[in-house]
């Protein structure tokens, strides 16, 4: 039998002689009790896992019984806490072996026993929380939309609460009000649910501009009025929270970033604790940041289409009306000899190598779905024989000393043939290029021309959109090389030739290093 107070039971009583200890409590600790005569009854209860601490009768059951439920307690995710009532004659142990001897309490030590059973539920319930957060975290960064985000919030913090009355609303900057996202069924059956929020006049509004909790109940002895760094209000029959046929007697709001407010409220005074509290301002916090990152993968999603749209533009209104050009200039060149036909070429060939650059860079993303393992030494290689080298020359680590990268092939090829590129034109005529293994780390690729016109602490420059060594360069080489990396998860780090006495090194790590990301000593 539970003695039901609308919410699941944090106490279980086991005994025939016990209803006095457990209606009192249920009466001390303000929580529900469930009282079973018998063990093979209580074990079921427990299935509920709310169950903080058993309070058995000393000689309840038999020896089976007692194990039986012992290793119920010990299955449990969350352990909860047996607590055996004994009067001061009894001795015995509760397990014929000694090997489990449960707290005893006496049983006419009132005050001893709402001590102990409440420590234990407190204990129980904080741990059920911490679990329950640590399980939703994942489960709110794996959702791909703010309606998926809102609602696996709103189950979590009325699961783990037993508090079925709670709500996300998201703000809405151009109404002035705050739109219902997610809610409960329980809190649409227990009044009509507001679908808007006004941002003035409600205390949504105000835990909203305010940035903190905003707690409200009754009176000041409820437990809400203790919650540190929040806001509390004396509830306002005006408030728009709760419909006036099913007034709410204390809740707390606390905002979700710029998002919206999550509610919480209950029509039972005191049920709602701080520790509750601070369980939904963690949750709140875990919400926001994963709000703000679907906002940015929308927005990065907005920036891809609208680059999209600029490939586009590059592609073809760009390059047609070059192709045109470079044509008449061949038939220019064809008529009339003059000294400003060779820099005239060179210009609309920069132009075209800007336009291959710009493409490049913007359609250097990579799908997860196109990533396959391949070898760094293959896919270098075949980029060489792209690339217009001259004199220089490639020197390649045994294959099977270079660890494979999970990276799709087209556009790990680009990378090195930007590298490549790169080399040849700034390290000088019969530059020597050298790619080597990080082990269990990724790559490098180094050269041993005349280096680089930075110092050592500005190489970062290298990588910026526009710079270059060279007054014919586009300038995007490395950028691109950058982006491809990123876009793989990966990173990339510039450095001087660790193989040459001049000469310049990039070291990709495709995997987490160890050594806080310096550059590797020569292998």
């Amino acid at each position: 039998m539970t003695v039901d107070r609308g919410r699941p039971p944090s106490v279980l009583v086991v005994g025939d002689d016990l209803d006095a200890v457990a209606t009192m409590l249920e009466s001390r600790l303000s929580t529900p009790v469930a009282h079973e005569r018998r063990l093979s009854s209580a074990i079921e209860t427990l299935e509920s896992g709310t169950i903080g601490c058993v309070v058995v009768e000393a000689d309840v059951g038999n020896e089976r019984r007692r194990r039986d439920l012992l290793e119920r307690v010990r299955a449990q995710a969350t352990r909860c806490s047996i607590v055996r009532c004994v009067d001061a004659s009894d001795a015995d142990t509760w397990l014929e072996d000694g090997s489990y001897r449960p707290a005893a309490v006496a049983v006419d030590a009132a005050e001893t026993l709402v001590d102990c059973v409440g420590e234990r539920v407190d204990r129980h319930r904080r741990m059920r929380i911490l679990r329950a957060l640590q399980s939703a975290t994942p489960r709110l960064f794996r959702a791909s939309t703010a309606d998926e985000i809102a609602e696996t919030t709103v189950e979590t913090a009325s699961t783990v609460l037993e508090q079925p009355l709670t709500a996300v609303f998201a703000a809405d900057d151009g109404t002035g009000r705050f739109d219902l996202v997610a809610t409960t069924d329980e809190r649409k059956g227990h009044g009509a649910v507001p679908e808007t929020l006004p941002f003035e006049n409600s205390l949504a509004g105000v835990a909203f501009r305010e940035g903190r909790t905003t707690a409200f109940a009754e009176t000041e002895d409820d437990p809400l009025a203790d919650v540190e760094n929040a806001s509390f209000r004396l509830i306002d029959e005006s408030d728009i929270l709760g419909d006036p046929g099913h007034p709410m007697t204390a809740g707390v709001i606390v905002p979700l970033g710029s998002y919206g407010v999550m509610s919480v409220v209950t029509p039972e005074s005191g049920a709602i604790s701080v520790d509750d509290c601070r369980f939904v301002e963690f949750l709140a916090e875990h919400a926001a940041a994963a709000f703000r990152r679907t906002e940015r993968e929308h927005d990065l999603e907005r920036a891809n289409d609208r680059l999209g749209a600029f490939a586009a533009i590059v592609s073809h209104d760009l390059r047609n009306p070059l192709t045109v050009a470079t044509g008449h200039l061949d038939l220019l060149a064809d008529d009339c000899s003059s000294d400003h036909v060779e820099p005239i070429g060179e210009s609309l060939e920069r132009m075209d190598d800007l336009i291959d650059d710009v493409l490049t860079l913007v359609r250097s993303d990579v799908d997860e779905d196109d990533l396959e393992w391949v070898s760094v030494g293959v896919v270098a290689g075949r980029a060489w024989g792209t690339v217009d080298t001259g004199q220089a020359t490639l020197e390649l680590e045994a294959t099977a000393d270079l660890d494979p990268v999970e990276a799709t092939p087209g556009a790990l090829r680009e990378l090195f043939e930007n590298v490549f590129g790169n080399a040849v034109t700034h390290g000088g005529e019969g530059v020597t290029v050298r790619l080597g293994s990080l082990p269990g780390v990724g790559f490098y690729v180094e050269d041993d021309g005349i280096g680089v016109d930075v110092g050592e602490d500005d190489l970062d420059v290298l990588f910026e959109y526009g710079h270059s060594g060279t007054q014919n360069g586009t300038g995007l080489g490395l950028s691109i090389v950058r982006r491809i990396a990123n876009a793989h998860g990966w990173t990339v780090e510039a450095g001087m030739s660790q193989h040459a006495e001049s000469g310049f090194r990039l070291e990709f790590r495709t995997q987490a290093a160890d050594d806080g990301g310096e550059l590797d000593e020569p292998h």
